[in-house]
């Protein structure tokens, strides 16, 4: 059973993903509902969005992308359902007369091997198995340096392993992470890592790629990370970079779908 902890921490003074001390579930504005709401039809896509607080989000003080997604999808005209064991209460406008599908898998805080104990929960958040997964993780750790890049990358693999597990079919897309703003040594030295995170996990996400499960990257790094319109603090977005990030997932899962 997950801890129910609730706990949110923004670290100004060090440029950090975390959110909390620990690999418990966080947040504000994020409740557990009862999985068995997420009853999909056949023809549904079900789209599960996992990671950190980047995912999660904490309305009014940073945004989450999955709302901006959200309608992205429903303006393509997609019949989709976006899964997972969270709930995120905050208020968001109604678009196309719809309330927002507000379900996720984020998590603030937590890092690669906390995704992998709490994966089973994530994927049998639905009445079946997801057939597109939002992977966007490996930021806590390396900003709180809990083990190098290529540890991160081998956890990534093997949470892309349960994944695919579940859905043979599965389409997986991985974030190339956005690094942090600002002009401090501490993010000049994530940001630093973060390059070579890249490299890595383009490389993953193609030895992991089968004949049946699409696994490819999207890149919410260049182009980002040096502009501060983008940002409600060092490493999380405000409504403009969530936009912006949302429609990058965007333009590079709709010609999967197609």
């Amino acid at each position: 059973m997950k801890k129910l902890i609730y706990i949110f921490l923004i670290i100004i003074s060090y440029a950090s993903f975390s959110c909390s001390d620990d690999d418990t579930i966080s947040t504000v504005n994020n409740e557990i509902p009862d999985a068995s709401e997420d009853n999909l039809t056949a023809d549904q896509i079900a789209i599960l969005c996992i990671g950190d607080s980047r995912v999660a989000g904490a309305r009014p003080e940073y945004e989450s992308y999955r709302y901006e997604f959200w309608k992205l999808m429903k303006s393509g005209g997609y019949n989709f359902n976006l899964i997972g064991p969270l709930e995120d209460t905050a208020n968001y406008p109604t678009f196309m007369d719809t309330t927002f599908d507000n379900d996720h898998a984020g998590i603030g805080g937590i890092d690669t091997s906390g995704v992998l104990e709490e994966l089973d929960d994530f994927l049998g958040s639905a009445n079946r198995a997801a057939d597109v997964v939002l992977l966007g993780i490996g930021g806590n750790d390396v900003a709180d340096n809990i083990r190098p890049v290529d540890e991160v990358i081998q956890n990534i693999g093997v949470i892309i392993d349960g994944i695919q597990a579940s859905n043979a079919n599965v389409t997986i897309v991985v974030e190339i992470i956005a690094g942090a703003y600002g002009d401090t040594q501490e993010v000049a030295n994530l940001n630093n890592l973060i390059t070579t995170f890249e490299t890595q996990i383009v490389q993953l996400a193609a030895n992991k790629t089968t004949n049946t499960s699409n696994v490819v990257t999207v890149d919410m790094n260049t182009g980002f990370t040096n502009n501060g319109q983008f940002y409600a603090d060092p490493v999380h977005y405000n409504e403009a970079g969530a936009a912006e990030i949302a429609k990058r997932y965007y333009d590079v899962l709709v010609p999967l779908l197609d």
